[in-house]
């Protein structure tokens, strides 16, 4: 039977409720370029006999090989990226990078190994109250459990970004929590340097609890503001002995004003809910330890859908669709669906409104007499763009960016409707 603790950390590594990139940079400068480009799916493979557009000119349709890759020539910045594979597109505006990399699909590109073995230390089974987390080092993540009353893991998912091969401390940590807090630290150990390779699971390997962790704590102060509905204030991420943890939002809801336990090493908070119109807001930042940690939420709502107003119809089949502009917005991410298409774009943070292309020449048009639905959501993150998202060395938008995250605030309007004219 799991404890509080390990049903804090069993959900799966990507459910959270959005992901983004962290920033990067690189591109071409100068004079026109040659875009030498790639196009991977989630778990980072090649995506071959997908349509690449430059600038939604239908000219320049290429297709990626078994590699995946395409190229441009004679390319200036800032230039779009608009790629299709079946009833799905991905768009990116705004892009400057000679050598970017599509993650179909806005999801980031993703390695992952399953690790087996067992953590030595305590006696088990271990009271109801504590569980033992597993994390990594290096950018490395995992919602890994050891199980309470053995002491072994199977099968735990650690996941990274970037290279297919890495090298990270896998780390186990003892903590105790109870009435939605945690309330202890007792001890972490590691496996240093373990070398991890895309889809080469291990097994057989032993963590031996033998240091002591020091805790500290910080005052956990917020104001959800409009976002007060559903709301949610939690712990989103610790770090301990170099590797980091991550916890599940939806596990713990800690009162303003709490003083909440952490490592030394520190770690993440969280707060978010929805306005009246069921509009999200959230907010992430990095714990002040020894200290007053404060997150807010706007007063009024940060953003929402405008054009094309909800159940609008008679709607063209090019519509502009437009949205309340967040101040410091660093990406627009917008979304929209209906029978037999998908579009996802990655805007830049200056975007207001969206005039969506006739995709006809990928095969991909809106129909007419149909209905679609779309939501857009804004992010604050220092760093971030389109160009950054496009970073092989990021993987594109994913949840991993979010775990990694110090300092971010997002805001995702609700799902409106339309149907186009007959």
């Amino acid at each position: 039977m799991r404890t509080r603790l390990q049903q804090a950390a069993a959900a799966a590594l990507l459910a959270t409720p959005l992901a983004l990139a962290a920033c990067g940079g690189g591109g071409g400068s100068g004079g026109p370029f040659t875009v030498n480009g790639i196009v991977v799916d989630s778990s980072s493979a090649p995506v071959s006999g997908a349509n690449v557009l430059l600038n939604d000119t239908a000219s320049s349709v290429v297709t990626t090989g078994a590699d995946g890759k395409f190229s441009f020539a004679k390319v200036s910045s800032p230039y779009t990226l608009t790629v299709q594979s079946g009833t799905s597109l991905t768009e990116y505006r705004g892009l400057s990078r000679a050598g970017p990399q599509i993650t179909f699909g806005t999801q980031q590109a993703l390695h992952s190994d399953r690790l087996s073995g067992m953590v030595t230390g305590p006696t088990y089974p271990l009271p109801s109250d504590q569980g033992i987390l597993l994390g990594g080092s290096n950018g490395v993540l995992s919602a890994g459990l050891v199980d309470s009353t053995t002491g072994a893991f199977t099968d735990a998912a650690f996941a990274w970004s970037g290279a297919s091969s890495v090298t990270t401390d896998l780390t186990a940590l003892r903590a105790a929590a109870s009435g939605g807090l945690i309330t202890a630290y007792f001890d972490t150990g590691k496996v240093a340097g373990l070398t991890l390779q895309d889809g080469v699971d291990q097994s057989g390997l032993t963590i031996a609890l033998d240091t002591p962790v020091v805790t500290k704590s910080t005052t956990f102060d917020y104001d959800l503001g409009a976002y007060s509905n559903s709301s949610q204030a939690t712990y989103l991420t610790l770090t301990a002995a170099g590797a980091q943890f991550l916890l599940v939002l939806s596990s713990f809801n800690i009162p303003s004003g709490t003083s909440v336990l952490l490592p030394d090493g520190g770690g993440t908070l969280a707060v978010g809910g929805r306005d009246a119109d069921g509009n999200q807001g959230f907010r992430i930042g990095s714990a002040s330890l020894g200290g007053t940690t404060t997150l807010s939420l706007p007063a009024a709502t940060a953003l929402a859908n405008s054009l094309p107003a909800n159940m609008a119809t008679g709607v063209g089949l090019t519509p502009v669709l437009s949205w309340t502009p967040v101040s410091g917005a660093s990406v627009y991410l917008v979304s929209l669906s209906g029978p037999g298409l998908e579009y996802d774009f990655v805007l830049p943070g200056d975007a207001s409104s969206l005039t969506l292309p006739d995709y006809s020449a990928l095969g991909l048009p809106l129909a007419a007499g149909t209905a679609y639905s779309w939501n857009v959501t804004a992010v604050k993150e220092s760093g971030l763009s389109p160009n950054s998202a496009a970073d092989p060395a990021v993987g594109g938008i994913g949840e991993l960016s979010l775990y990694r995250a110090t300092d971010l605030t997002y805001f995702s309007s609700n799902q409106f409707s339309f149907t186009t004219a007959p």
